[in-house]
Formats: C-alpha cells, sequence, structure tokens
C-alpha cells in the first residue's frame, strides 16, 4: 500500500507542467521588476542628495554659530562626520545568552 502511494505521487509530480521561464521570472513579470529597482534606486539616491544638502546648510548655519567648529565646505566632509558618528554613537544590540 506505501509504494502505490509513493507510485502515485511521483506521477502527478512528474505529469505537472511548469509556467515559469527561465530562471523563475517571467518576460511579463522582468520588465515590472527592473522598473520598479530603477524607481528604487532614483528615489533613493535623490533622497541622500537632499539629506546631504541639507546637513550642509543645517551644519554651517546652525552648529557653526553655537559651537566654536569650522565651517564645511564640501559635502563629503558630512559623509565622513556621518560615518564617524555612526561608528562612535552606534548602539549594538547584544545577542541574548
Amino acid at each position: 500500500m506505501g509504494l502505490n502511494i509513493v507510485n502515485t505521487a511521483a506521477s502527478v509530480l512528474s505529469n505537472r507542467q511548469s509556467n515559469f521561464t527561465g530562471n523563475n521570472v517571467n518576460e511579463n513579470n522582468k520588465d515590472s521588476q527592473m522598473k520598479a529597482i530603477v524607481f528604487i534606486l532614483t528615489v533613493t539616491l535623490i533622497t541622500l542628495v537632499l539629506i546631504l544638502l541639507l546637513s550642509k546648510w543645517l551644519w554651517n548655519s546652525c552648529v557653526v554659530e553655537l559651537v566654536p567648529v569650522k565651517k564645511c565646505t564640501s559635502v563629503w566632509h558630512l559623509v565622513g562626520m556621518s560615518v564617524l558618528f555612526g561608528l562612535l554613537f552606534s548602539n549594538p544590540q547584544m545577542p541574548p545568552q
């Protein structure tokens, strides 16, 4: 009886038709995925540029007047400060023991 069930399951599974093309991506789906990836990358890039420009303006107009520091002349200084502050003030989660 057990062998009969295995044979029946094997015959049912082997007769199935797959509707996949290539590497599990249909051609119709491929275009929409590429559009989504391009959209996400564009939004991310625009957001990053706006954050960096806003950070430079805030640094030069507010922080320089309140704290004795130099003016920021380049956006790359802000990127470096962001990385430095991320390393210094990060809050690593300790795994439970």
